[in-house]
């Protein structure tokens, strides 16, 4: 699918990007990301409306950048200045995450690859600056007011976004659902069904895992819930990611076997500066990877077990 008609002299550059970006969030709707992969046709898509507003977000700054630098009028006119643009953004100090972002923006306006445009530096997993470990922020929000909100976090890994919709409807007894993750043990758990808000819009049962009382707590939110929705606020400053990464280390240690027992052909081995550490399970990887929401073992492994 070819983008027609991307400048008017009616529209501001903005608009002219909204323009396209709709386009595409719009023709991607309802299809799917990996047979359009495959098809080799997925630049001319945007499948999600979350990468839709990140997205529009960065070219915001590049419009502006053209606006205020070069008066371009049209997208065509732009497209000369984005290696430019990307440039500066380096020079500024953004980090290669950030400069991925960019880039990406820019493959999806322009249904450009990533190499039309100059390299960028190497994302690697120690330069994140969001963390999944107890940080300054964590002083300047009550322990003790939240203490109910972190509990439930690390018993169930659920992202803000997913919490934000959670209602108090969505509690299931493993005995009134099938096998999710082909967890040995759901038969005795207690899930939450994840319906809104999460990842790509991925449907999924979560199951509740902490100690006794923990777990019990969580149910008790969820039952003894009035409201439409079991948080109706959110703490800003909660460290989501530590909280994440609590609970995807304990559902790994639940069903891991222990490093000598793992067969070969179910080894996972570190990365280079964890080597040292033992092998990963993947089969109880391939769980946590599912029971957090992610279509990628490779992101439980580098940033949620990390520690272990």
């Amino acid at each position: 699918m070819e983008v027609k008609n991307m400048g008017h002299k009616h529209k501001s550059l903005m608009m002219q990007i909204n323009d396209v970006l709709q386009q595409k969030l719009h023709a991607g709707a309802g299809n799917s990301k990996l047979q359009h992969k495959i098809d080799g046709d997925y630049k001319n898509y945007i499948f999600s409306y979350n990468t839709y507003k990140s997205y529009k977000k960065e070219l915001s700054y590049f419009a502006r950048y053209i606006k205020e630098n070069h008066k371009c009028k049209t997208l065509e006119e732009a497209r000369q200045f984005c290696d430019a643009w990307i440039l500066k953004r380096q020079n500024e100090g953004k980090s290669a995450f950030t400069l991925k972002l960019d880039v990406a923006a820019l493959c999806k306006l322009y249904g450009d690859t990533s190499a039309d445009y100059i390299p960028t530096p190497k994302r690697e997993r120690k330069n994140i600056k969001r963390s999944r470990h107890s940080v300054e922020r964590d002083k300047h929000w009550s322990q003790e007011k939240w203490a109910t909100y972190k509990t439930f976090c690390e018993c169930t890994g659920l992202r803000k976004s997913e919490l934000r919709a959670l209602a108090p409807d969505l509690l299931l007894h493993g005995s009134d659902c099938e096998n999710v993750a082909n967890l040995e043990d759901h038969e005795n758990l207690w899930y939450i069904k994840v319906v809104k808000g999460s990842k790509g819009g991925k449907k999924r049962l979560v199951p509740i895992i902490g100690t006794p009382e923990e777990v019990q707590l969580v149910v008790d939110t969820m039952r003894n819930c009035t409201t439409s929705r079991v948080f109706p606020r959110i703490p800003d400053a909660a460290d989501q990611h530590h909280f994440r990464s609590v609970y995807a280390q304990k559902c790994y240690l639940r069903y891991a076997r222990p490093a000598n027992e793992i067969p070969r052909e179910d080894r996972c081995y570190r990365r280079k500066d964890l080597r040292k550490r033992p092998p990963l399970d993947k089969k109880s990887l391939r769980k946590v990877s599912i029971v957090l929401g992610h279509g990628r073992e490779s992101v439980a492994r580098e940033f949620y077990l990390g520690n272990l």
